[in-house]
């Protein structure tokens, strides 16, 4: 902070040449935030009352007018003050080239109202306190759980710099080159399972480290004609993570199905954290001009993945586990191919046509192997037969399109399309998929004081045969598993892999009675429909409504005001079902989720310049009496609604209902003493309220089977004021 207040008190003290205009910009103020709140700073870090800086700078040089200079430098500050805060440096020579700097910092706070029992957060083994006791498998045998409790945030901080840097060359090179550098620190969390399956399953929510570092390179060349531009580049981008893992002690106590030494005190768990990991592609590119009305692009590149970060053992007791890993890291590889070719053309005056071909292709070369796992840390190894293979899952997708305009007389606009897609997959239900998809619209500004446009689309996806337990063979050693085997009901589609017709409208209209006046409208309609014989998503529908206005009576008032309506709908079904074949077939075991989601959001503006114009009592204030005001006020509300229905066979009721609701006022007040000094004045309140029956009046022991933080969900009011003055000079 020292140093970048330094480095703008020595930019501040440089004089302009006479052939450049250098204009500089402070902002120096404090902050008042009467009530502390870690949701209100989730991305701010405004999360503690009291005092804030402001501290914000611009400086720039740029050439005069008519002046023979082509240099120009720019640094910025914004947020010096905040836990957010961004610093941006440029320095260019036009036409030749240009230098950029740019450092952030982001803080991202979901809680800190949560409680677990684990000694060593922040590290990679937690263990519990000494006193801890478990006389069962259930949370309820953890008898001293609340004396062992210790407050549990959940935040993370990004910090990111990049440097940017192109040279023109050789009259028609450009040479551009991009260094990121991300570092994401603090505590997330993960969920640790102890148990074999879900009879004697147990787990817990996990304090665990957050210690990221990803470096991201790009280099591009590039040629730049009349009628062509071609060029390469390379991306690069590689992942490294502080941790290797996370070990930590099980909280429950003996449970009958768990090999001896699974519990509480001796036994523990271990979680591979995310894997380190590489990128790299190489593009080629290009645009041509065919003729004076057709022009081509084309874009190819070629990447690979790569993964091969070394195997944690079986399990962390190695009695589990006699017999040893396949191999020592998985080898991962992954290599991808991008090919698009794009058409444009004008072939007659009113009519404009694009033509596009698109092949991507992700390639897994993972090599495969038989794994015999230790399920969660508590039961014998898997024998060989009972082993799993790994799915390398590919993809290949092919789309080809065209889209068209004409334009018809009186400003009217006829646009249409269609395109195909095919969808290619390895070790899934569906092996190919197709869709068609056809577009069409119109708009119109053939009236004088209105315009309107309508958007029409169809989608239909086919699928070849759906094999529900192809994913269950593959993963198993052949011969060790009945061909008619499977773990999912045999009438079950997964949505993005089923049969689907997809029908979207959209409308808008904007009227303009008036150079004063205007209003808009819109309303979209989105429908997914999926065979109703079948169990998963069988339909969901969006209808989504807006109107907006503005109103500027004279040039100096200005109001506006909004309303959006977004109502969500889906039903979904399934079948209760377990290892006793009976219950497979049994339709009184079916149930039925219906889901409604109601999202509304309103807002006014108005806008007040020059105010001391119209008061002649302002000009007594001292300056010039110019005052500027904003008044604003945005209200967002939510509303989700789960009903559920099962056959005589089961016990359902309906979940409790979620809601949201988010009010912001906020006042601003610019007052001009001089020409470039003035003094701004802020205040916003804000007040969010939450409930959500997973997080509301759930303690850490609500549930017998998993030890959760206890956090609720967020409700807070607050008020930030702030008071700065700007001088610029």
């Amino acid at each position: 902070m020292k140093r970048s207040l330094t480095l703008v008190a020595l930019l501040a003290a440089g004089s302009a040449q006479a052939d450049s205009v250098v204009e500089r910009e402070i902002e120096l103020g404090l902050g008042y935030l009467d009530e502390g709140s870690f949701r209100y700073g989730k991305y701010t870090g405004l999360v503690d009352d009291g005092f804030e800086v402001i501290a914000n700078f611009r400086f720039l040089s740029r050439p005069a007018w008519g002046s023979d200079t082509t240099t120009h430098w720019r640094f910025e500050g914004h947020r010096l003050g905040f836990d957010a805060r961004r610093l941006e440096a440029e320095w260019g020579d036009q036409g030749r080239q240009r230098l950029r700097a740019d450092f952030q910092e982001t803080p991202r706070n979901l809680f800190n109202d949560g409680v677990s029992p684990f000694l060593g957060v922040g590290s990679t083994r937690l263990l519990l306190p000494a006193g801890w006791e478990a006389t069962d498998a259930t949370t309820g045998g953890m008898t001293t759980l609340n004396e062992n409790l210790f407050d549990v945030s959940q935040r993370t901080r990004r910090r990111e710099g990049s440097l940017d840097y192109r040279l023109h060359f050789a009259g028609a090179w450009r040479l551009d080159t991009t260094f990121r550098r991300q570092l994401k620190e603090g505590r997330g969390e993960l969920a640790g399972t102890i148990g074999t399956n879900g009879g004697n399953s147990r787990a817990a929510l996990l304090p665990a480290s957050v210690d990221y570092e990803t470096d991201t390179f790009d280099v591009s060349l590039t040629r730049e004609g009349t009628d062509h531009t071609f060029g390469v580049a390379w991306h690069g981008s590689f992942f490294r993570n502080g941790d290797r893992d996370l070990t930590w002690q099980n909280p429950f106590g003996v449970q009958p199905q768990w090999q001896p030494g699974a519990a509480f005190p001796d036994g523990f768990g271990q979680l591979a954290a995310l894997p380190d990991n590489d990128f790299q592609q190489f593009r080629l590119f290009g645009q041509l001009a065919l003729t004076p009305t057709t022009r081509a692009s084309l874009d190819l590149a070629m990447g690979r993945m790569r993964q091969d970060q070394r195997f944690l053992p079986y399990s962390v007791d190695p009695a589990l586990a006699p017999e040893p890993l396949p191999r020592t890291d998985l080898n991962g590889r992954v290599d991808t191919t991008l090919a698009h070719l794009r058409v444009t053309s004008r072939p007659l005056p009113r009519l404009s046509l694009v033509g596009r071909l698109r092949h991507e292709e992700r390639d897994n070369r993972t090599p495969r192997d038989v794994y015999q796992p230790v399920s969660g840390d508590a039961g014998l190894q898997t024998s060989f037969e009972g082993g799993r293979i790994n799915r390398p899952y590919s993809l290949t997708r092919r789309e080809v399109g065209f889209d068209g305009a004409w334009r018809l007389p009186e400003r009217t606009r006829l646009t249409f399309g269609y395109e195909n897609r095919l969808r290619q997959r390895d070790f899934s239900e569906v092996n190919s998929a197709r869709e068609h998809v056809f577009r069409a619209g119109v708009s119109t500004q053939r009236f004088a004081y209105a315009s309107l446009g309508i958007d029409v689309s169809h989608e239909q996806r086919d699928v070849n045969r759906y094999i529900g337990n192809r994913p269950l063979l593959a993963t198993r050693v052949p011969g060790s598993v009945d061909p008619e085997a499977f773990e999912n009901h045999p009438n079950l589609r997964r949505y993005y892999l089923a049969d689907r017709d997809r029908d979207r409208v959209q409308v808008r209209a904007d009227l303009y009675p008036d150079d004063r006046w205007h209003l808009g409208a819109a309303f979209a309609w989105n429908r997914d429909d999926y065979a109703d014989d079948r169990f998963g998503l069988n339909e969901s529908t969006l209808r989504s409504w807006m109107f907006d206005g503005g109103f500027v009576p004279r040039d100096d008032v200005r109001l506006s005001v909004f309303y959006h309506h977004d109502r969500y709908s889906a039903e979904q079904s399934g079948r209760s079902f377990t290892a006793a074949p009976p219950t497979v077939t049994d339709p009184d075991r079916n149930w039925f989720v219906d889901t409604r989601d109601t999202h509304e959001t309103w807002g006014v503006s108005l806008d007040l310049e020059d105010l001391g114009a119209r008061f002649e009592a302002l000009r007594g204030l001292g300056g010039n009496g110019e005052l500027d005001l904003r008044v604003s006020y945005t209200d967002s509300r939510s509303r989700g609604r789960v009903d559920v229905e099962a056959g005589p066979a089961l016990a359902a009721e309906n979940l409790p209902p979620l809601s949201t609701r988010f009010r912001v006022l906020a006042l601003e007040g610019t007052y001009r003493l001089a020409a470039g000094s003035e003094i701004r004045l802020a205040y916003e309140h804000e007040r969010y309220r939450s409930r959500d029956f997973a997080l509301d009046d759930v303690a850490p022991d609500s549930v017998p089977q998993v030890l959760l933080f206890g956090e609720a969900s967020p409700r807070y009011t607050v008020n930030w004021f702030t008071v700065s003055y700007r001088y610029r000079f």
